[in-house]
């Protein structure tokens, strides 16, 4: 099973964010594919010296080229929550 809970806190300007999301990962034709969205978990309720954003739908593409580079294609959908913090 390719799928774990993530938390991370963040800082925007002087701000502090945090998300709690669910992300699936698999490899797909030579590229390793990340998906992830927000959920509520009960475990990892919202803390006072954070606001929670949202992740919505956004997913990762990335594989190396024949160059020996990497390609990555990223659509990020987040809502940081500026202004109520």
């Amino acid at each position: 099973d390719h799928r774990d809970l993530h938390s991370f806190p963040t800082r925007r300007s002087s701000d502090l964010r945090d998300f709690v999301y669910v992300r699936h990962w698999e490899e797909e034709d030579g590229w390793l594919v990340t998906s992830s969205i927000s959920i509520v978990y009960d475990k990892m309720p919202p803390n006072k010296l954070y606001v929670r954003g949202e992740q919505k739908p956004g997913i990762i593409r990335m594989r190396n080229t024949k160059d020996n580079k990497a390609e990555l294609q990223w659509v990020l959908n987040s809502d940081i929550k500026v202004g109520r913090g």
